[in-house]
Formats: structure tokens, sequence, C-alpha cells
């Protein structure tokens, strides 16, 4: 399978997944089987929520995306066109590889809600996160970011 990861930094699998899919610098498809990867700049000199990273994407032979942050929107796109998304469990590129080889990432459906790895509950604004289904910020590492944001606490 072949997992899309938005990135600050070239650095092949240890590079750190991008906070937010849509302002990522880069994005880095990798093989899962055999973890070569391929590397691809995002689009650049755009104001944010104009610059359609789905479109610039979707170009690209990839199965899923892998991301420390989404807006619903995003995952809505991605979702139409058959592509699965999931929450980052862990900084660098490599961990979530090794978290998914186990299926232990979360999959986030377009309402900004997690749709495996456990019950959910309300974050911030209109969002959500995965978790034992407590409201608020925390215990499930991710909270909601207004509109579907999905933002992942153990990227800072």
């Amino acid at each position: 399978m072949k997992y899309c990861f938005p990135i600050a930094k070239a650095k092949g699998l240890e590079s750190r997944v991008y906070p937010h899919f849509g302002s990522a610098p880069w994005y880095l498809i990798v093989q899962s089987d055999d973890s070569t990867f391929t590397l691809v700049p995002g689009p650049t000199d755009q104001p944010h929520g104009t610059c359609r990273p789905v479109d610039h994407l979707l170009v690209q032979d990839f199965d899923a995306m892998v991301v420390g942050g989404i807006g619903a929107g995003a995952v809505a796109r991605f979702k139409a066109v058959g592509k699965k998304v999931f929450l980052s469990g862990a900084p660098t590129v490599q961990k979530n590889l090794e978290i998914l080889s186990r299926g232990e990432l979360p999959e986030v459906d377009p309402m900004g809600y997690c749709v495996s790895g456990g019950g959910h509950g309300h974050g911030m604004g209109h969002g959500g996160r995965c978790g034992g289904g407590h409201h608020g910020m925390g215990r499930g590492g991710v909270h909601g970011m207004g509109h579907g944001a999905l933002r992942n606490r153990r990227m800072d």
C-alpha cells in the first residue's frame, strides 16, 4: 500500500509529519512493503485555503493519507475518490508506518470523527477526536479545531 504524508523537511522516513495537511511544504509518498518513497513539493505561494492541496495530490499514485491535521472538506474529497485518511500517531513517517503495519492508526471520516480506534468525544468548535468518548481536549491525544479540522497534539 502507498501512504502519503505531509512533511516539513525532506528527511526520508525520518521526516516529521507536518501538523496541517493543507499547508505542508512537502509530501512523502511511501510504498509500505519496501519503504521506497517519492518526494512531492507542496503547492506554494498561495494563501491558506486557496492552494487546493487535494487537487495537487490527486495526480499522484497513493492509497491513503496519514496526517497530523486536516479539514473536513479535504477528508471528504479524498474519501470521494476512494482514498483513506488516517490520523498520525507518532512524530515520524517511519514510526507511523510501524503503527500502520499493526493496524493501529485511526481512520478519519469527513465529519471529523475517527471511524476506528475507539469511541469519540467532542473537542473545541465543531471538530471531534478519538479516544474513550471523553469531552474536551486531551485523553485521545486529538482535538477538533473548529469546522471538523483535526490536529494531532502529539505532533507539537
